[in-house]
């Protein structure tokens, strides 16, 4: 969601090195999830699909409240001398935790204008309520609000938005190959990612065996290929078992980035709510 302003970001501050820093989350049950997948608490591989290209470099903390994080943080910067600070945040980050981030950017930055705090917000984070009021707008408006607090402030339109995710040179040569030794090269392509963090973003896999076997009936020319992390391989396997000489399972075998270069070659992608 924050792709379309680190877009902006790279326009506005041109020639600049850019540094991501983040946090998988701050809530430790979403945390331990995300970190069953990404590969640890200090691993976010999907900001590689936007480095070098709109990312120079990526710090990343464990907890806004770690001391050793912030003095991490602090040692790392010691040497740059940082312009500004731009945080990129959900449309209704509740006040309180913004302000936390606020403090803790105050204290490492040494003076540095910190812009895209200012948004609408809310003290509960209470999505209901500031959707009846008209303030709450799609996510990846959040992290372009650094734009309006600019001098001068700038606009932009939804349609002139982009997402430039780039797999990167090593991803797609491993995709390439990949797709070369199962002679999928020139195949009709479908990729179908059945797995998700949370269960109740989860299609059933009954589901996706009808979905699968009606399409593979009337298209003679498709393959599939089953997407997923180390968690989905087994929903892959009982996906393969319908047609094992047309469907491929490369759950938990591809990386994020390597994923992202498969889907270069596939025109059709069925999956739920989620990364991929």
């Amino acid at each position: 969601m924050a792709v379309p302003a680190l877009e902006k970001l790279r326009e506005v501050f041109p020639g600049r090195k850019i540094i991501f820093i983040t946090i998988q989350t701050s809530e430790k049950k979403t945390q331990n999830l995300v970190a069953a997948y990404s590969g640890g608490v200090n691993s976010v591989p999907w900001v590689n699909l936007v480095i070098p290209h709109l990312v120079d470099d990526m710090i990343v903390m464990r907890s806004v409240f770690s001391w050793a994080d912030i003095r991490m943080i602090h040692e790392r910067l010691a040497k740059v001398t940082v312009e500004a600070c731009v945080m990129m945040l959900d449309p209704c980050a509740p006040w309180f935790g913004r302000l936390k981030k606020v403090l803790l950017l105050t204290l490492i930055l040494r003076g540095a204008p910190l812009y895209g705090w200012k948004g609408s917000g809310s003290l509960s984070g209470n999505r209901a309520r500031l959707k009846q009021r008209g303030q709450l707008r799609h996510h990846v408006h959040g992290p372009l609000q650094f734009l309006s607090e600019l001098s001068p402030p700038i606009t932009y339109a939804d349609a002139n938005l982009k997402f430039d995710l780039r797999p990167g040179i090593s991803a797609k040569a491993w995709a390439m190959s990949w797709l070369k030794k199962r002679g999928l090269l020139k195949r009709r392509l479908v990729a179908i990612a059945p797995g998700a963090i949370q269960a109740h973003k989860q299609w059933p896999l009954d589901a996706f065996k009808v979905l699968l076997q009606r399409l593979l009936s009337e298209f003679s020319d498709l393959a599939v290929l089953v997407v997923g992390t180390p968690k989905d391989f087994e929903l892959g396997v009982e996906l393969l078992e319908i047609a094992p000489d047309r469907v491929f399972n490369v759950a938990g075998e591809s990386s994020i980035t390597q994923s992202a270069a498969l889907f270069e070659h596939i025109f059709l992608l069925v999956g739920n709510d989620g990364g991929a």
